[in-house]
């Protein structure tokens, strides 16, 4: 079980993990999960802030709902 405590940027592998371990499940805070199903407004609130610097984390590959 893949255990995501809180949402940041550098989770980007989080997807990604999850896409190589297919019989693993994730778990996430209800807060947070919704960034990890569909991690656009996460994507376009960091480039706010961090602005060109969010490519130094790669891409962050959704996480299904169902996982």
């Amino acid at each position: 079980m893949l255990v995501l405590t809180h949402v940041h940027l550098d989770h980007a592998a989080a997807g990604q993990l999850m896409q190589a371990l297919p019989n693993a499940r994730a778990g996430a805070a209800s807060r947070g999960a919704p960034h990890m199903i569909d991690p656009s407004m996460l994507i376009a609130a960091s480039k706010v802030v961090m602005q060109e610097s969010t490519r130094l984390y790669g891409d962050l590959v959704p996480i299904s709902a169902s996982a």
